[in-house]
């Protein structure tokens, strides 16, 4: 059975370095030539990392909100008593009421049959060294987990949805990954709000991570 967030243990916040890895994935290879010279300060950009196996699907969310994004965020959600310095406690409530919603807009189906997704962790910030309210980018990471149902075979399909931040501009990817010695590999990925893949791929996933 599945646990809810609040009996997991804390996750170590995200640092600096996810921002890069944000970047290094190719966002900007993505863009299109006329988003290139797009100004991007007000866009959300979506990396989702999904993981699993024939009985359960984990999913890493990471917004990375550009320079006025954030702003807009750090003065209107976070900064409660609107002094310009984001808090510890700010920031801790910021992220118990925004889990919650947000996951909402994360869908997964198995064969067109919804499949719930929970909080595997609470959701995190990280406000790359600059807990103010000023035009700095931030990072917002969301950790779910679903339990598929039993008895699916390898061709079943899953497909995975996005509808966070709908109304926002930004670049999207969405990849199927496998952890192993040999170190990460995509398996399936979308450069758009969506991604159909086989279970069979999750299968390759377990191979990979039992793989000597």
């Amino acid at each position: 059975m599945l646990k809810q967030a609040d009996e997991k243990p804390a996750r170590p916040f995200i640092k600096q370095q996810a921002l890069r890895v944000l970047l290094s994935i190719g966002f900007a290879t993505l863009a299109s030539p006329c988003e290139g010279h797009r100004d991007r300060m007000k866009d959300v950009d979506h990396l989702i990392s999904i993981k699993g196996t024939s009985t359960e699907i984990t999913i890493e969310v990471v917004l990375h909100f550009h320079e006025i994004s954030s702003l807009q965020t750090r003065a209107g959600r976070m900064d409660r008593n609107q002094n310009g310095v984001i808090t510890a406690r700010e920031l801790d409530a910021y992220c118990s009421a925004v889990g919650k919603p947000l996951q909402q807009r994360y869908q997964l189906t198995v064969e067109e049959k919804p499949v719930p997704l929970i909080p595997l962790y609470r959701a995190e910030v990280d406000l790359l060294d600059s807990p103010r309210v000023v035009q700095v980018p931030h990072l917002l990471k969301l950790f779910l987990v679903g339990q598929l149902p039993a008895g699916l075979t390898a061709g079943a399909t899953l497909t995975f949805e996005d509808r966070s931040f709908a109304a926002i501009p930004g670049l999207s990817r969405i990849e199927v990954r496998r952890s192993g010695d040999a170190g990460e590999a995509v398996l399936a990925s979308s450069n758009s709000r969506s991604l159909t893949f086989s279970l069979g791929k999750l299968a390759e996933s377990l191979k990979g991570e039992s793989s000597p």
